[in-house]
């Protein structure tokens, strides 16, 4: 009996020496956190693909008539504050229209409405590379100065804007590093 005594008190001892070696030991180091610093926009059916500040809140819709389609990414600052009846505030923004009469980017900029282009305070049309396509940047007035990219690819236009206030806004250098991520995927 003394011996089976023995066997269960060694059993506890050597158990209860395991459990708090176990409890008392360091902790495992937590898994890194990454922090995401930008948003992904990633769109098949549109062809597009580019990055964003996560400071930026993204919204989507479709409008347009039974003839041309349309579609709208819109980011907005998060920090935005809607103020009641009153306008939006500066914005990035990407539409995407069918190009249904297959127009280059000259003609669909100088030839819609779409563009904002009569409002122009410059009529020049500066040619830039947008995701290995060509494009055509300008500037427009209205509520806010607006710079405009349009590319026009694979039947659509897409026309990339952001508003300001002032030429040395936070917007205009965001508008800049998003448009130097954007790629044309295969739709």
């Amino acid at each position: 009996m003394k011996a089976i005594l023995a066997i269960v008190g060694l059993v506890i001892v050597v158990g209860g020496g395991y459990y708090f070696w176990q409890n008392t030991a360091a902790p495992e180091a937590p898994e890194p956190v990454v922090e995401v610093e930008d948003n992904e926009y990633h769109s098949a059916q549109y062809g597009l693909s580019f990055s964003y500040p996560d400071t930026y809140n993204m919204t989507e819709h479709d409008s347009g008539t039974g003839e041309r389609m349309t579609h709208s990414i819109v980011l907005i600052d998060k920090d935005f504050q809607p103020i009641p009846d009153s306008e939006g505030p500066p914005a990035i923004a990407v539409s995407i229209f069918e190009n249904t009469e297959d127009l280059s980017a000259e003609e669909w900029i100088t030839g819609t409405s779409f563009s904002n282009y009569k409002l122009s305070t410059d009529e020049t049309l500066t040619p830039v590379t947008v995701g290995g396509k060509a494009g055509l940047l300008y500037t427009h007035s209205g509520l806010y100065e607006t710079d405009a990219v349009v590319v026009v690819h694979n039947g659509r236009v897409y026309m990339f804007t952001a508003g300001w206030l002032t030429a040395n806004d936070q917007i205009r250098s965001d508008f800049e590093d998003v448009m130097g991520t954007v790629e044309f995927v295969a739709s």
